[in-house]
């Protein structure tokens, strides 16, 4: 190692040897079902900065489906249709795929505070006494 480079250490030799898959699971073959799947909760949330009320399902829908009913309206929000962005030059250029596209879009949008809280609550255990009450548990992310 190189002077002044920290090593991070996340368990023990035994839980490297047991692999990703004791801990996360294998990977989803069918990617779009998986996250699907994973964003099936109908259980509602409320972002903290612009305070949209919503539920994971709905928002996968809305990006997913291209759907676009009034409520975005109302809430002052604009939902970029999936294949219109995989023609994009910088979406072609990147080789992303639909998949790649649909977790950009949703992570944009109200999903990003889930998100962001299931990382923090997964890396950082004692960050869950300090989020209050708005924590809602993603279906499969665990």
């Amino acid at each position: 190692f190189s002077p002044g480079a920290q090593e991070f250490l996340f368990g023990n030799l035994e839980m490297f040897k047991t692999g990703l898959d004791r801990l996360i699971g294998l990977p989803a073959l069918d990617m779009e079902e998986a996250m699907k799947g994973e964003h099936s909760s109908l259980k509602r949330f409320i972002t903290s900065n612009y305070g949209i009320n919503t539920f994971p399902k709905q928002e996968f829908d809305l990006v997913d489906k291209a759907q676009i009913v009034d409520y975005l309206f109302a809430q002052g929000r604009r939902v970029c249709n999936v294949d219109d962005l995989l023609l994009h030059p910088k979406s072609k250029k990147a080789g992303l795929s639909r998949a790649e596209v649909v977790a950009l879009v949703l992570y944009t949008g109200p999903m990003f505070q889930l998100y962001n809280e299931e990382m923090r609550l997964t890396l950082f255990p004692l960050a869950k006494q300090a989020l209050s009450g708005n924590q809602v548990e993603l279906s499969g992310m665990k």
